[in-house]
């Protein structure tokens, strides 16, 4: 999946009486995304928003990697057996369950349905 050039960064609007907007930028100064609040409410939710999503290619890097490493610790312990896998849905935090909501995670963010 390409997404714009890391780091991404919250860039508030500084306009006058637009401060309660953000922009996502990425590193190259585009933007990610931009998100109108509600000037008359609180802005915190929506700020942890913004923060949030401009960590999306720090953690999708992470969530990878992490996958990639509990996948080969499995398969040295034989954990990749189909007893691993139906031990999942009785143990949401067994390690083939956590290794199958973060594969989910990474299909949901790339737009794939698997």
């Amino acid at each position: 999946m390409r997404l714009p050039p890391a780091p991404w960064y919250v860039d508030p609007d500084d306009r006058p009486g637009m401060g309660w907007n953000n922009h996502v930028l990425s590193a190259d100064g585009h933007t990610v995304c931009f998100m109108a609040h509600n000037p008359n409410g609180s802005n915190e939710p929506h700020e942890n928003a913004a923060h949030a999503i401009s960590a999306l290619p720090d953690l999708m890097e992470s969530v990878r990697e992490l996958a990639e490493e509990l996948e080969l610790r499995m398969a040295r312990n034989g954990e990749t057996t189909e007893a691993a896998r139906s031990n999942a849905d009785e143990d949401p935090g067994a390690a083939f369950g956590v290794l199958k909501r973060a594969r989910q995670a990474i299909n949901k963010a790339e737009r794939q349905s698997k």
